[in-house]
């Protein structure tokens, strides 16, 4: 007899504990196979080490895949959030100035 299918009824980005707590929830016999992706947070951190990203952002590419994850989720999704979060950060610090205001700055030598 098949066991029932998994049913994502509540998010796979949590603590282990929890994790192991839900599958065992599940009528699984001792020979049965089972794939489990898991992906750490120093997973993430040497798979974007080029961006040096910070704890937070590691949590905020974790959030994303969590989201993401019913798509399927592979090495290069990882990459691509992490890309899209560095693009969200880069714009926020992008500022526009008008022409006027740099006509009256002093030069100095730096």
């Amino acid at each position: 007899m098949m066991p029932p299918p998994f049913k994502k009824d509540k998010t796979m980005y949590a603590p282990v504990k929890e994790i192991m707590t839900d599958l065992l929830k599940y009528n699984l016999s001792s020979d049965e196979a089972l794939l489990v992706l898991c992906i750490t947070r120093e997973d993430i951190r040497l798979l974007t080490s080029e961006w040096c990203l910070s704890d937070e952002d590691i949590t905020c590419v974790m959030q994303r895949l969590d989201v993401t994850y019913d798509q399927g989720a592979d090495v290069s999704m990882i990459r691509r959030i992490t890309e899209e979060l560095m693009d969200d950060r880069r714009a926020l610090r992008d500022v526009s100035v008008p022409a006027s205001a740099l006509c009256h700055a002093p030069v100095t030598d730096c």
